[in-house]
């Protein structure tokens, strides 16, 4: 995640679907974020968003419109629709999987990653987020379970605890929370600058190897 620097020579306009931006990260730090941005004169509004747009002019749900000639929009992961389609248990978009990524009702159908609603076994009633360090871990039980059923061995329920989560707000400040500790300022814009690099570089080489 990155949020740039902005200039006096313009006004600058975020708008945000929930109660607190990063929602990830927590609300404290996403409150944290939010003043920093206040600061360098952004104008933070929450629980909004852009229904439409044309060319000089954008339209939020509330009914406000807003002069602008320049509109720019983000967005998380979302499931492919055709998860939605197949006929197996879907929760939130996602094709539910019990706790060892098997798909209830189809034994032999198995899923992982941002296409899968993952239980978290520490947390009833909540999933394991749509992430990389979730997926490649996921990947790797599934793997072990697949090889497992076809010899009638034991299966693995899969549990895996966030490592961290880090975002640059630009200004060399940043927000960061690992093994549930928080994070802001120049240390968390540091850790975000060097360890999420080399956390890609990693995958980047494994990656490599593997083809």
């Amino acid at each position: 995640m990155h949020l740039f620097n902005v200039t006096s020579a313009a006004s600058f306009l975020f708008h945000f679907l929930w109660s607190v931006i990063l929602p990830e990260l927590g609300e404290s730090l996403g409150r944290y974020t939010q003043k920093v941005l206040a600061r360098r004169g952004v104008e933070v509004r929450l629980n909004t968003r852009v229904k439409s747009m044309t060319e000089n002019r954008v339209f939020l749900i509330d009914g406000l419109q807003i002069p602008s000639r320049t509109l720019v929009w983000t967005a998380g992961t979302v499931p492919n629709p055709l998860t939605v389609a197949l006929p197996c248990a879907n929760e939130q978009g996602r094709i539910r999987v019990n706790e060892f990524l098997r798909v209830p009702d189809w034994p032999d159908v198995w899923a992982v990653g941002d296409c899968a609603f993952v239980p978290d076994v520490r947390n009833p009633g909540k999933s394991h987020p749509p992430t990389a360090q979730h997926a490649i871990r996921e990947g790797e039980v599934v793997a072990q379970n697949i090889a497992a059923a076809l010899v009638g061995r034991p299966l693995k329920s899969f549990s895996f605890k966030t490592i961290g989560l880090l975002a640059s707000i630009g200004g060399r400040t940043g927000v960061a929370r690992i093994f549930g500790f928080n994070f802001s300022g120049f240390f968390a814009w540091w850790l975000w600058r060097t360890v999420l690099p080399e956390q890609v570089a990693r995958f980047r080489q494994k990656d490599s190897c593997g083809i």
